[in-house]
């Protein structure tokens, strides 16, 4: 179709791709490794996510990285970090359901009263509104396990889990990324960013910061992160775009403890088949490890790129 090879077309790293690598000429094979060849691994998460999570190197075969434990969910590492999950901390709507999705009323449920403007930021697709950006620090709240409505009810995205399959694989430049399988339209719920959560405190402390991410509000003086060091998700290998393709927000879902908001990627543009998956990183990282590496996104308005070549700093 208008002069495209099947391997043009197909999702990369899935089996029929896969198989069309394959069935190429063998790229010219590594001095190092005289059996080198493509490597495919079906679900680097063994089974801890509910959609696979594949892994794909056709640029050295490299395996993927061994030194973290692959999670779900956040984990709550100390005492002090424990969040706060008792059903009287919690509030809920009492939205009638038998009514439709009566929680897009905005003057009927109390979980989108708390919402910013007081609105329903979902569509019915469960997309959510770019405009939300806009806003300074926005925190959303979805109805929760104790809420009269439907685990059908539009103001639920986020506890539902990522509806998209991703990919970690093998970049030129960059190291580990992470790309799509199939087209995911701007607006969706991508992944979250999953990790240890710790305070800012022991952050300062911590070996390896390259895979830190402030949860807390700017306005709040009880900071908290998120690490991904030695225990994360897919998110953990997103690299860094000076224009990026999905952005962070605050969620609450199955709790309401201000300290420890779900951080949800959602995409911001239309990201096609094979397109890589990208955030900001943010002028703070760039202060620090601006001096170690430089930014390889690539884009036309690249704002960190110096001499030495981005490689993910990985843990010793």
């Amino acid at each position: 179709m208008n002069g495209e090879l099947a391997l043009d077309v197909a999702a990369p790293g899935g089996k029929t791709y896969f198989a069309l690598k394959e069935a190429e000429p063998a790229p010219p094979k590594l001095a190092v490794d005289p059996s080198w060849k493509p490597l495919y691994i079906a679900d680097i998460s063994n089974g801890r996510e509910v959609i696979p999570v594949p892994c794909y190197n056709d640029v050295d075969g490299e395996l993927p990285p061994v030194d973290f434990v692959y999670v779900a969910h956040n984990l709550e590492t100390h005492l002090d970090t424990s969040i706060k999950r008792a059903i009287m901390t919690i509030e809920r709507c009492q939205c009638d359901s038998s009514r439709g999705d009566v929680c897009t009323l905005e003057d009927s449920c109390t979980c989108i009263q708390r919402n910013p403007m007081q609105t329903c930021w979902y569509s019915a697709e469960g997309l959510i509104d770019l405009d939300i950006f806009g806003l300074k620090e926005p925190v959303l709240y979805e109805c929760n396990m104790l809420c009269a409505c439907h685990t059908s009810c539009p103001n639920r995205v986020v506890q539902h889990g990522t509806q998209h399959r991703v990919q970690l694989y093998k970049t030129a430049k960059m190291g580990w990324g992470v790309r799509t399988e199939h087209r995911i339209p701007k607006g969706s719920f991508v992944c979250e960013y999953v990790g240890e959560l710790i305070s800012d405190d022991e952050a300062e402390v911590r070996g390896n910061d390259s895979y830190i991410f402030d949860i807390g509000l700017e306005s709040s003086d009880d900071m908290w992160c998120v690490d991904a060091c030695n225990y994360g998700n897919i998110a953990r290998f997103i690299n860094h775009s000076c224009e990026p393709n999905v952005k962070p927000i605050r969620v609450f879902a199955q709790h309401q403890d201000h300290r420890f908001p779900h951080m949800a990627l959602f995409s911001v543009d239309d990201i096609e088949p094979g397109g890589q998956i990208c955030f900001d990183y943010g002028a703070n990282f760039w202060k620090v490890k601006g001096r170690q590496f430089s930014c390889e996104c690539g884009t036309p308005s690249c704002s960190y790129k110096r001499k030495r070549k981005y490689v993910r700093a990985s843990q010793d």
